[in-house]
This record gives structure tokens, sequence and C-alpha cells, in this order.
């Protein structure tokens, strides 16, 4: 499914450039451009974590095969903690990763390859988080952005579940799991404890992993304290939010466990 970059500049016109993230949204959003411009019109990028849950992939080329869309994925050997390491930083306010795992590869591919007049960028933001839409737009400047999800009515989660049903397909299963976005296989810098505790309960080996960065990066830096959940007061390592989660069995219905969201290509 992976396309050669002189395939795609053969068509004349404007090409419509999909970030397409393995998420719902982003399939439904390149659906409606799809179905707008035509399928040889569109080309749909991917820029890889390597987190992902693995039925992100499967959700990602089913997607792309059932649009019959040209998909560029964008490889890179690194991860989110190997980003904190190199940056020697990481907290719930400055996503890193999503800078360079995400918009700076993006942002490479399309400015090695189209200019400002080549093409147009989508991307899967919908109403709730119309107030992204500013600096998304602005952060790509010169070329020009557009949010398909707010083009019409009001569209919600149901609507875009529902259209992914109807296409046959079946979502990331991490939404199956409760999780608010299927992105990073359900690890986020920027996620609150009820994500954390998702994470612990459905993929254990997987949050250990994540615990096991978090402590390599905590020695890195000479720091004692947690680095990612937060709560009153201070905050926690992976480590003793676990433990914490063990003993206890906290309840699901604690007033901070704030679950957080995708944050990534806001970022300045």
């Amino acid at each position: 499914m992976n396309m050669s970059l002189t395939e795609s500049k053969c068509n004349s016109g404007v090409k419509h450039i999909i970030f397409y993230s393995s998420g719902a949204a982003s399939y439904v959003a390149a659906k409606m451009v799809v179905e707008k411009y035509g399928k040889d019109n569109c080309l749909l990028v991917f820029a890889d974590t390597n987190i992902e849950d693995e039925d992100n992939y499967r959700f990602l080329y089913d997607g792309a095969f059932f649009l019959e869309t040209e998909l560029v994925v964008l490889k890179n050997k690194k991860t989110p903690w190997d980003i904190y390491e190199e940056k020697r930083f990481v907290n719930h306010r400055v996503s890193n990763c999503s800078m360079e795992l995400k918009i700076k590869p993006c942002r490479k591919f399309v400015s090695s390859n189209f200019s400002a007049t080549e093409c147009v960028l989508y991307f899967g933001i919908d109403f709730n988080e119309y107030h992204r839409t500013e600096k998304i737009t602005k952060n790509w400047e010169p070329y020009s952005v557009d949010y398909p999800l707010c083009w019409g009515d009001w569209v919600d989660r149901n609507q875009i579940f529902q259209t992914i049903k109807d296409d046959g397909l079946k979502p990331p299963r991490l939404y199956e799991y409760g999780f608010s976005h299927a992105n990073c296989g359900g690890f986020c810098s920027k996620a609150g404890k009820k994500q954390f505790r998702k994470l612990l309960n459905h993929f254990p080996e997987r949050y250990m992993y994540h615990e096991k960065r978090e402590n390599q990066f905590l020695e890195l830096i000479s720091k004692q304290s947690g680095c990612i959940i937060r709560e009153k007061g201070g905050t926690l390592t992976l480590k003793q939010f676990r433990e914490r989660i063990e003993s206890e069995s906290m309840q699901s219905n604690s007033s901070d466990d704030f679950i957080g969201g995708c944050g990534c290509f806001i970022e300045d």
C-alpha cells in the first residue's frame, strides 16, 4: 500500500493530504475528503511512533484499502521515550514526542514533495476540539489546512463509529477497552490516572515497559519524583501508581482521574 513519491506527483492539480493517525476520527475525516475530491487526488500520511497498538496497524491498512487511497508510512526508529531521553525532559504539558515523531516528519515529507500551492492538508479534528484548529493552522503556514469533521453538521463520536461499522470495518480495539483515543498504544505523556489504570489492567506488560523506561529516564536526569502522572500536591512515578492500585484498588470514578487526550500536532 506504500506509494512512491513519483506516483504521488503524477496527478495534475492539488493533492489532498490527510494526516491519518490510525484512529477512528482520522479515518472518517479521510473518507470525507476522498468522497469529495476522489481517491486519485488524495494521499494518506501516517507517522509511526513505534509504540502503536498492533491492532491500530490492522485498522490503518484496512481503512486505506477500503478507501482505495494511497498510503505513505513515515518510519522512525525512535520511540517517545527515546525523545524524552534526548531532550532530558518530559511532562504532561509539553509533547516533545509529538514534535519529533509526528510534526517534524510530516512537515519534512510535505515540504520536500509539495509546495504550498500544490496541496491542502487535512486533520481529523471535530467540533469538540475546534479550539485546536487556530494553532494547527498557524503552525502549518503557508500551507492550507482544513478540518473535514467541521465542514457541516456536528459529527459526534457515535456517528464516527457508526460510519466505520457501516463500511464493514472494525475500529482499533483500544476503544473497546474504554480508551478515549487509540494512539500510542494507550500511552501518552498527557494522559491521566484513568488512562494509565486502563493501560495497566488491559496491557500489564506494556505498562511495565513504560514503567521501566520512566525509571531509566529518572535515573538519567537524577530525579526521584515522577514525570508524567500528576495529582494534587505533586507527581507519582508509574511504579508508585501501579503499587497504589495493587494495594488500594482505587475507585475508577475518583474525581482526580483525568483521562486526557491526544494533543499531537498542536505544539509550536
